[in-house]
């Protein structure tokens, strides 16, 4: 930068400072793009960099403290400690989700960094347990070390019941890693992540009070007196009475004891942590008695958690137990719909579709082309069940090979069918053989038009009128095409060999239909729909306008009295 313009820079700087009394200024100065403002704050000394300040798109900015200055002045979160040579940190002062830092001006930008930095400096006690409530976990983190050579983690898994409970407890150990996998008894894992290793069990101890409980840092570690504030101090009323009394009862005869600690805060998701409680002799005591007595160190582990409960809660969902669903066709439109559903909770799935995989389908499937030659069902269950420990996937064979009973028998198992299949004469046959067991489980019908022209679900239930043969009658007459149907006959088709062929779309007309599906399926779950209903939606993707443009057509009566199936009823 020129003369001119770093003296310019320089000035804001000055006139920044010159708002904020509790900073005293001691120089500015500047070096290339980085300009540089050492101050104190109450005789403490602290720095502002200013890096390339004329660039509204590249500049940045951050105010650095000594971690001994930052120790003397008890700075709470938002303390970033960097193992650097000169000792010197930063500190985290914006939620830059909050503000657009480019849309600020020079001398905004630097306002409101000595504003935030101003206002860190000057909390209060009882705000200074608040914020660091807010970033528990992060100082958790930080506090986490290696034990010995070994780099120890936990996963996670809490009961629903939020009373101190003993959890199982698996360790493993491999190439200098560690894995606690920490979860209760009502916890049910898919073959491919049955825990292993050596059994034990941790304390799972739930906090209603956090207020004033501070997190272990790396030179400030948790001692006996800790445990015992959150353990033992019914005077501030940290844990339940039910919590306290099972903890005043429980036996320890361990040198060591995982524990688990959970909490929640307003306007934030639950914050859950774990680390190993060591003591000093194996002898047998209340677990208070122990801490009293025993006590021999706490060390932090980073900890992940991943039971359903708090996955909901993390995206914003709400919680409840999913239905168990059985998805008919694992071609296009299924391999779509099977990872949503397991991202809505359904943890409890059945596939069925005898066919395997064609590399050629690769773009508008879940499985990539190295899959090709493998069952569908069986690729898309390693798939779904190695990345979800929680999620187990039945394959059901085919479904149309089935007597009545044994069909009757799979139904029954599950409280949601999908039909995913193609090919009209196809979903129809599916339509007839259920409709002679009578189940009783919701079903959703769901199929893309020719071309992938349009995209429709079929909710019902086959207690009530309106079936998917309803789709081939008009007003009482039978028709050759499906009457919601959006094609008009000039839909392209193209040869697969040998009498076969196959309609072109792809993963655009597919994320559409899916969230269709899911739509439909929330639906179901909420209540608002109770009776057969068909959604349809056009896929037209000729300009910008149409191809965001989802304008669904709701269809509650489309029962026809001449059925040959539910016109009956």
């Amino acid at each position: 930068m020129n003369t001119a313009m770093r003296e310019d820079y320089l000035q804001v700087v000055r006139d920044a400072f010159s708002e904020y009394t509790d900073f005293s200024l001691d120089d500015v100065s500047s070096e290339d793009s980085l300009i540089r403002a050492h101050f104190t704050y109450q005789g403490s000394p602290l720095t502002l960099y200013v890096s390339n300040p004329g660039n509204t798109y590249l500049r940045s900015i951050m105010v650095c403290i000594e971690d001994r200055v930052a120790d003397e002045l008890k700075i709470p979160a938002h303390y970033m400690r960097y193992n650097d040579k000169d000792k010197r940190s930063m500190l985290c002062l914006l939620d830059k989700e909050q503000h657009v830092l480019s849309a600020y001006s020079l001398s905004e930008l630097i306002d409101l960094y000595l504003g935030q930095t101003q206002s860190l400096l000057s909390l209060s006690p009882r705000q200074k347990e608040t914020e660091y409530l807010k970033e528990f976990e992060f100082y958790w983190d930080a506090a986490c070390k290696t034990d010995g050579n070994t780099d120890n983690q936990a996963e996670v898994y809490l009961p629903e019941l939020e009373t101190a409970s003993l959890l199982n407890c698996w360790y493993t150990k491999d190439n200098g890693k560690g894995k606690y996998v920490l979860f209760p008894e009502s916890i049910a894992f898919n073959s491919r992540n049955i825990p292993k290793g050596s059994k034990s069990t941790a304390i799972y101890i739930p906090i209603e009070s956090p207020n004033g409980i501070i997190p272990p840092q790396g030179n400030i570690p948790w001692s006996a007196h800790d445990l015992l504030n959150i353990a033992c101090n019914q005077t501030k009323d940290r844990i339940s009475t039910d919590s306290y009394a099972f903890l005043r009862d429980l036996q320890i005869d361990n040198y060591q004891k995982v524990v688990v600690f959970s909490f929640s805060q307003p306007e934030s998701v639950a914050i859950t942590v774990a680390g190993v409680l060591s003591f000093k002799s194996n002898s047998k005591k209340s677990f208070i008695s122990k801490i009293q007595e025993d006590f021999k160190s706490f060390t932090p582990v980073k900890s992940s958690r991943m039971d359903m409960k708090y996955l909901h809660e993390r995206v914003g969902q709400y919680y409840s137990v999913f239905p168990s669903v059985l998805l008919i066709g694992c071609g296009s439109v299924g391999s779509y719909i099977l990872p949503e559903l397991i991202n809505l909770g359904a943890v409890n799935i059945g596939i069925s579709d005898p066919d395997e995989f064609a590399s050629g389908n690769a773009l508008r499937h879940y499985l990539g082309p190295r899959s090709h030659g493998y069952h569908k069902t069986a690729s898309m269950k390693f798939f779904m069940e190695y990345e979800n420990p929680l999620v187990s996937i039945e394959v059901i064979p085919n479904i149309l090979d089935m007597n009545d009973s044994d069909l009757a028998e799979i139904l029954s198992k599950y409280q949601v069918v999908i039909v995913a299949v193609g090919g009209t004469d196809l979903q129809r046959r599916f339509n007839y053989h259920f409709s002679q067991i009578s189940p009783t489980s919701w079903f959703l019908y769901n199929w893309l038009d020719a071309a992938g022209k349009g995209s429709h679900v079929l909710a019902m239930r086959y207690s009530h009128k309106g079936c998917f043969n309803c789709l081939f009658f008009d007003n009482g007459e039978p028709i050759s095409k499906n009457k919601v149907s959006y094609t008009d006959g000039t839909e392209r088709v193209i040869g697969n060999g040998c009498g076969g062929s196959f309609s072109p779309y792809g993963n655009n007309v597919l994320v559409r239909n899916t969230s269709l599906a899911l739509s439909v399926l929330q639906g179901i779950f909420d209540g608002s729909i109770v009776q057969n209903t068909v959604a349809s939606i056009r896929n037209d993707f000729s300009s910008l306008e149409s191809s965001i443009t989802i304008a669904p057509i709701i269809n509650t009566s489309f029962a026809e009295e001449r059925c040959d199936i539910c016109g009956h009823i």
